[in-house]
């Protein structure tokens, strides 16, 4: 497929291989960045043979890059990130905006992403060409440990009587309870709550930990 054509030469995209075919010499290679600046799809990465090409204009198509995808999708390797990169120009972006917004949440989901769309991202100015984080994952809750409670024994100290003196004798060192009084208990841990990744698979927590 033909994807931009001047006088000396015209650019195809053919199984998103970039391929040249020069059909006249005398172009200048430096101008060829301003195509690049303005067709970010396209990705020269043989500049040796685009410059051979040039040069030669044997008019034969010859492979000097490939043509990356309009939305690139970029999914962390924990999975707990998807982020887009928009290869388009501002002026495209300008000019698209309301169609290349919709197109967003169905690329992710084409790319494997589920869940965790970023709405207000999406739907608000994306810079192109820089990758943006649309969908996040949610980490797990890990559970809480198991809590021991006891009845609170209180701290034995003398009484002060009115006129001064210490009473070392009435202590009270026995702390009464009757039957069924409250004496502790044993909260028992958690399970925690489990997380998800973009791509909708489950993130198990950390159980809380047991206590005799």
């Amino acid at each position: 497929m033909k994807i931009y054509h001047n006088p000396y030469f015209t650019l195809y995209n053919e199984d998103n291989k970039l391929l040249i075919e020069v059909h006249k010499p005398g172009y200048n290679l430096k101008n060829f960045n301003q195509i690049i600046v303005d067709m970010p799809v396209i990705k020269v990465t043989n500049f040796i043979s685009l410059k051979n090409a040039l040069a030669n204009a044997a008019n034969m198509k010859i492979h000097i890059g490939y043509i990356k995808p309009k939305f690139e999708v970029i999914i962390s390797s924990d999975e707990l990130e998807a982020k887009i990169k928009l290869n388009i120009s501002e002026a495209e972006y300008e000019r698209d905006k309301a169609f290349i917004t919709s197109q967003i949440i169905p690329e992710l989901i084409k790319n494997g992403v589920k869940e965790g769309f970023l709405y207000e991202t999406i739907s608000s100015n994306i810079p192109v060409q820089k990758e943006i984080v649309v969908a996040k994952g949610q980490l797990p809750v890990d559970g809480r440990d198991a809590q021991i409670r006891y009845y609170n024994i209180e701290e034995k100290k003398p009484v002060v009587r009115n006129d001064g003196s210490v009473n070392y004798y009435e202590l009270n060192l026995i702390d009464n309870v009757k039957a069924g009084d409250w004496l502790g208990e044993k909260i028992l841990p958690t399970e925690g709550i489990p997380g998800r990744t973009v791509t909708g698979k489950i993130i198990p927590p950390k159980r809380g930990r047991d206590m005799q």
